[in-house]
């Protein structure tokens, strides 16, 4: 091969991976949040999201009571019934913590823990969504003899064995919309929102959501002593008050920044989120051995031996840039961040550096055979 060819092949295999490893794939970082013109409420698209960050004592008291409520007016954006996208989520700073609300296909679950896959079994209560799709009253309440889910007042789903908890920390925040790495966006609007610091009874549930069917109005909700009321009714601005206290305002900032960053997470976390793992593994794998090829000839071209150096800074170099991109993913809600891109990203630079010693190696050899 001659000396030019391998520079230039490394040039553009870099340039390539550079391009498809930091493309943000549609994500522009605006937060695609939006105020209804015809009622209360807001409307998530995109990567919208707004949060709050839930002052600790009022998390203790919740704690305290050893139960909570949760009343939501939504209405879900996905006619289709496919995809996910977390709702309403408390975030401390713990995956493993975490309270979420959330929409996969046509299915609302509420659970603690970031079990997405269902994997570890961890307990939760679901139901399907109506079709076609309308204003859902949402209701969720836990105590010590279970958590139960109502839609419009009627129980669609129980689990006498769960106890829901919220997490408490200096930092926890309630987010709308998304999750909090920006990387799980809902398509939907909420209109009404309440949190209590205590188990709501079917009778007091089923007459709330009357009223609202009556009034159509959430306002009644804050006649029930709630920690927090959001009734989404400003129509304008960047932020959603809380009519009980003020104390925990819904932030809308014209940004989607993620509020917290993942960086070269788990092997094998949440693919089934992500995408197709056997996919995404071989084209990590395969995407770096052009460039591990080229570079190794580039280096040995330069005056390096066949041999372990330029198979080494060849693999040190794939490691740096693939380290980068990865770096740079974390704060892009529309890609992740993997230790397993990483790993695959280097081994298959490898195998492209090795591949072009055994190519130069064969071809000393068939010269001196014409020789």
């Amino acid at each position: 091969m001659k000396p030019p060819i391998p520079i230039i092949g490394s040039v553009f295999t870099l340039l390539a991976i550079l391009f498809f490893g930091l493309n943000p794939k549609g994500y522009d970082f605006s937060n695609h949040v939006s105020w209804i013109d015809d009622g209360p409420g807001i409307h998530f698209d995109k990567y919208g999201m707004a949060f709050t960050r839930l002052d600790r004592k009022l998390l203790q008291r919740i704690s305290r009571q050893e139960g909570f409520s949760i009343l939501m007016i939504l209405q879900s954006g996905r006619n289709d019934k496919t995809g996910s996208g977390h709702i309403f989520t408390i975030d401390s700073g713990n995956d493993r913590d975490q309270l979420v609300i959330w929409q996969w296909w046509s299915h609302i679950i509420a659970m603690n823990d970031n079990d997405y896959n269902y994997r570890r079994k961890v307990g939760r209560v679901s139901a399907e969504i109506p079709f076609p799709v309308q204003e859902i009253y949402l209701s969720l309440t836990t105590d010590r003899k279970g958590t139960i889910l109502y839609f419009n007042g009627q129980v669609v789903s129980s689990n006498n064995s769960l106890f829901l908890n919220t997490p408490v920390s200096d930092q926890t925040k309630l987010i709308l919309g998304n999750s909090v790495y920006g990387n799980n966006p809902w398509q939907g609007k909420i209109s009404g929102l309440a949190l209590f610091d205590r188990k709501l009874e079917p009778e007091k549930i089923q007459t709330l959501y009357n009223a609202w069917v009556i009034k159509r109005s959430f306002a009644d909700a804050g006649k029930e002593d709630p920690l927090i009321l959001y009734l989404f009714n400003e129509k304008s601005g960047t932020s959603v008050m809380d009519q009980v206290g003020g104390t925990a305002p819904l932030r809308i900032p014209s940004r989607a920044i993620p509020l917290r960053k993942k960086f070269l997470s788990g092997l094998f976390n949440d693919f089934e989120l992500k995408g197709n793992l056997a996919r995404d593994a071989l084209i990590n794998l395969v995407g770096f051995i052009p460039l591990g090829f080229f570079l190794a000839g580039a280096l040995i071209n330069l005056g390096g031996k066949p041999g372990k150096r330029p198979v080494s800074y060849t693999v040190l170099f794939c490691f740096a840039v693939s380290l980068t991109i990865e770096i740079f993913q974390g704060w892009l809600p529309s890609r992740s961040s993997q230790s397993l891109d990483l790993l695959l990203n280097t081994l298959g630079a490898f195998l492209g550096a090795f591949g072009f010693v055994l190519y130069h190696a064969g071809i000393k050899t068939r010269g001196s055979v014409v020789e």
